[in-house]
């Protein structure tokens, strides 16, 4: 009979009180069969079908439940899966479910191996083979079945990711080829891979770009900027639009040979304004780095509307960098000062954590802090609000004019009076509600939709890089800086404009590039993704989509 002891799953005993459960419970049958394990967790009653097939009268050893039927309802039974009318076992938590579902796996994967494996044949070999279907010769089945083995041969003779499958594009390519007259069909050379069509392939994307880029007066761009050294340990410098679309590769420029002082950095920074275009620039953000701490003023100087944003994060790094924290032991403050170190280093840790992976910076960024005092009646917010307009419009009827706009907006003055601006400001996000309330002063509207979508910090640069390393690794150090360029613009930016459309998160290609073997238990439940701006960097999320699977799970 099945234990009543408690199940729950401890914070670090759950694995081993699983097992241990199950030890207890599991009865090996004398008709033992290794493809159905889950029989050794009930117990046979009688037969409630003649013959010698029917269904069985079952007895569940973990919770004691009465069962009729098969052994897809005692699997539905255990393993809480839907649509077989037989209520889940209420004794199997998460840890138990684990342990359930590899017996079950294992199983499934030794019954479909056969015994002895042939060595691979093109179909020539003398053994008999039955006579084709209609149906089968009509959708030539057996041409069919051997594509698939080499395409699936490709993946494992090139250690290439399982999600592969789920690209658009690799999918478009076999589509096309099969409903094409290509008869002949060869494909492309390795040398033609890596030179014209990877240029042809740049001037496709760059024009697919081009939407993105005529909103760049109206939303406003940020130059977002980074260094990195590849893994020849050649200094390389990133160069990104950003805008609430998402980032935007530009370019690396390869600094080998150069200083990157002050001067060499502003020169870069003012080529990228004026390939975007100074008047689309609201601000550039670098690191606090002395160097480019001095390129960013050279720029407002310059340009006088373009401002000079320092890396938040960084900023807080440097800000918080040793604080009160005592060299050595032997230092009389140690004893009262050494636990913020240890804080510190924690956070550290969290901090790293959340920014390397995109889906949790998005999640972070959602969270609200509520008691923030209103703009007009800070002190210090107030003084940088006047200087900034002082730089963005010039002295006289424009100034005047987006003061008086912004009076108006701070004390719910003029058009801003009505009963319907001032209770959706509780519930818009901001943009949303300068959208439909901010008509009525157009200068202020137009700055507040600029200003509201830029980003604070250069994390997507750098999180640019795990890009760049994925393409330029170790295995690839022989690819010249020009080409690995090329390539992380092609990548990086067709997945921007990939998940701008609606196939991304929808169909066999959703959700393409983020990775994971178990991406379909979302089923219609996977609307958070829509939110994160997912990146490579995510080798956690396999794992993740294994805990929600065991979450969903136990909740039916």
């Amino acid at each position: 009979m099945a234990s009543n002891s408690n199940t729950g799953s401890g914070a670090g005993g759950g694995e081993q009180s699983a097992v241990q459960m199950l030890n207890v419970v599991r009865v090996i049958p004398p008709n033992d069969d290794p493809k159905w394990p889950l029989w050794r967790y009930v117990q046979k009653v009688a037969k409630t079908g003649g013959g010698q097939g029917g269904n069985e009268k079952i007895i569940c050893r973990l919770c004691n439940r009465d069962i009729s039927g098969s052994y897809s309802r005692v699997k539905s039974h255990l393993l809480k899966l839907g649509g077989c009318g037989v209520k889940p076992c209420p004794k199997v938590t998460i840890d138990v479910l684990i342990q359930l579902k590899g017996e079950q796996d294992r199983a499934d994967a030794s019954s479909n191996m056969p015994n002895n494996i042939p060595l691979p044949t093109d179909g020539n070999g003398s053994t008999r083979k039955r006579k084709a279907s209609a149906i089968e010769e009509c959708f030539d089945v057996d041409s069919r079945s051997k594509l698939d083995a080499l395409i699936a041969r490709m993946f494992y003779t090139a250690g290439l990711p399982f999600n592969l499958a789920r690209n658009p594009w690799f999918r478009q390519a076999f589509m096309f080829a099969a409903n094409g007259k290509l008869a002949g069909y060869v494909p492309p050379s390795y040398n033609k891979i890596r030179t014209s069509l990877l240029v042809q392939e740049k001037t496709h994307v760059e024009r697919m770009l081009q939407p993105i880029k005529s909103t760049w007066s109206s939303k406003g761009v940020s130059i977002v900027s980074d260094g990195w050294s590849d893994p020849q340990r050649r200094p390389l410098l990133n160069f990104m639009a950003v805008t609430e679309d998402g980032p935007m590769f530009l370019r690396a420029v390869n600094t080998v040979g150069d200083t990157k002082s002050k001067e060499y950095i502003f020169e870069k920074l003012v080529e990228t304004i004026d390939f975007i275009g100074a008047e689309n620039v609201v601000q550039v953000v670098t690191d606090n780095a002395s160097n480019c701490r001095g390129a960013g003023l050279m720029v407002e100087q310059k340009y006088p509307h373009i401002f000079w944003t320092p890396c938040v994060v960084h900023t807080l790094n440097l800000a918080l960098k040793s604080i009160f924290a005592a060299r050595n032991e032997e230092d009389p403050e140690y004893e009262h000062c050494n636990w913020i170190s240890e804080v510190s280093s924690d956070t550290q840790q969290i901090r790293n954590f959340i920014m390397n992976h995109s889906m949790r910076l998005s999640m972070f960024n959602d969270v609200e802090v509520d008691g923030r005092e209103a703009p007009h009646v800070d002190e210090e917010l107030s003084i940088e609000r006047n200087k900034c307009f002082r730089r963005m419009f010039a002295d006289g009827p424009e100034l005047h004019k987006i003061k008086q706009q912004f009076g108006n907006f701070s004390l719910f003055a003029a058009a801003f009076s009505s009963f319907d601006s001032i209770e959706d400001r509780t519930y818009l996000e901001p943009k949303i509600w300068w959208g439909i309330h901010g008509n009525s002063a157009p200068e202020l509207q137009k700055l507040a939709l600029k200003l509201l979508g830029q980003p604070s910090s250069s994390s997507c640069a750098e999180r640019n890089w795990s890009t760049y390393g994925l393409i330029h690794s170790t295995a690839r150090n022989r690819l010249n800086p020009g080409r690995a360029e090329d390539l992380v613009y092609v990548h990086q930016n067709l997945r921007l404009i990939s998940r701008r459309s609606a196939e991304y998160s929808k169909g066999p290609t959703r959700f393409w590039d983020i990775g994971g073997d178990t991406h379909d238990i979302f089923g219609g439940g996977a609307d958070f993704l829509q939110q994160a701006v997912l990146s490579l960097d995510e080798p956690e999320l396999e794992a993740l989509l294994d805990d929600l699977e065991a979450f969903e799970n136990e909740a039916n």
